[in-house]
């Protein structure tokens, strides 16, 4: 791999450092690398990460956060078909696997096409009110159906 595209969260790298480091690290080794900050949810079609910025010659896209910083940036590039590899700058990472310490022989592995992509299901929830679609999403892993306001019946169709 050569062509590498970094989200990262500002909220878990502050000053940027480890987003930085990341940077050189592979230009020093000869590969292409761009970066995008992962914003706060804003509306239109995507949360955090905008996906017309990810080159469409990205091999890998890096998410330096945590496991909601990798859930997001799942949701927003989830049609670019690009592997993600999560970088855990949090305390606990489930998914974002890969913490400081193994940083650098993760992006070495990378770099030497020493890696095994891991297929996981992405899910698409969509909430009716009647007939009328009133709002639709996509997740990695789960979806959470919560309720608001007074109680009523529900039904739930699960396809």
């Amino acid at each position: 791999m050569d062509r590498f595209y970094i989200i990262t969260n500002s909220d878990k790298d502050p000053k940027l450092q480890i987003t930085g480091k990341i940077v050189n690290y592979l230009k020093e080794h000869q590969k292409k690398c761009a970066v995008q900050q992962a914003e706060r949810k804003h509306e239109g079609s995507y949360h955090y990460t905008d996906p017309d910025q990810v080159p469409d010659d990205t091999q890998c896209i890096i998410v330096l956060g945590g496991d909601g910083t990798l859930l997001q940036a799942a949701r927003d590039v989830v049609h670019k078909e690009i592997p993600l590899l999560g970088i855990n700058l949090g305390n606990l990472g489930f998914l974002a696997e890969v913490d400081q310490p193994s940083l650098y022989g993760a992006l070495d592995q990378l770099m030497a096409d020493d890696y095994e992509v891991e297929e996981r299901m992405m899910l698409e929830g969509r909430v009716y009110r009647g007939k009328e679609l009133i709002g639709k999403d996509i997740a990695l892993n789960d979806i959470v159906i919560g309720r608001d306001g007074h109680l009523r019946v529900v039904r739930f169709r699960i396809m």
